[in-house]
């Protein structure tokens, strides 16, 4: 192993510890990507559009940028703590590709998130108009307990129908407007959209901003393991 002066010794530690925090970024991104992708599951059904089938895409793309954080995250403290020069410019590298993949997907998000919303309510607002069918009824009650919501607007949608056990909380024999969920379907749904697409979005550009100073910090730990490489200084 060469020999590192005391300021490229601290800079290795400081490497190990910025790719562990990398490491907790990729976890989150997997967490949050399956999250999204269960949210996705259980509304595409009503939701029959361009913009959601692709918008399933996402959290899959999301699943496994997360896991190639973890496992570029975990290389990176090991080429570190191994002091390899090789290693640590082809992580670096790795790492830069992967803060422009971050950054380019998190743009796509804010350019299609409007467009999601809309045809996600426009296609709801469809549904609605048509509950009394039952299989609209059905995906509109899948809805209302996903999100905890109640009618299209609120409640008062309700005002000539009997509420459906799908405005409540579960484990009730009976709803009513006393305990039914008080905001709307329209209102949740454009919300847990927003909400998931802005988190990832902000996901990306945080993560992104690490891992290109662990980059550059990789780049500098290799150029001062070559001009150490031989020499007797250390510093443990």
């Amino acid at each position: 192993m060469v020999k590192l002066t005391c300021a490229a010794s601290l800079l290795k530690y400081i490497i190990f510890s910025f790719n562990f925090i990398c490491a907790i970024f990729g976890i989150i991104f997997m967490f949050h990507g399956a999250l999204t992708l269960v949210k996705i599951g259980e509304i595409r059904s009503f939701l029959q559009n361009k913009h959601l089938d692709d918008a399933s895409l996402v959290p899959t793309i999301i699943i496994c940028v997360g896991i190639f954080i973890f496992i570029i995250s975990f290389l990176g403290c090991c080429g570190a703590m191994k002091q390899q020069r090789i290693f640590l410019e082809t992580y670096s590298i790795c790492l830069l590709v992967l803060v422009m993949m971050q950054i380019l997907l998190a743009l796509l998000i804010f350019l299609f998130l409007e467009d999601i919303n809309r045809d996600s309510l426009k296609s709801f607002t469809k549904m609605w108009r048509l509950r009394f069918m039952p299989d609209n009824q059905m995906m509109i009650d899948m809805v209302q307990t996903s999100i905890e919501c109640c009618g299209s607007n609120n409640m008062d949608d309700y005002s000539f129908d009997r509420i459906p056990l799908s405005c409540c909380k579960k484990n009730v024999d009976a709803c009513s407007k006393d305990i039914a969920f008080p905001s709307g379907c329209k209102l949740l749904l454009k919300n847990a959209i927003n909400s998931s697409g802005h988190t990832i979005s902000y996901l990306c550009i945080i993560t992104a901003i690490f891992e290109f100073l662990a980059s550059m910090m990789g780049f500098l730990l290799s150029s001062q393991i070559r001009k150490n490489h031989g020499k007797g200084r250390c510093c443990t």
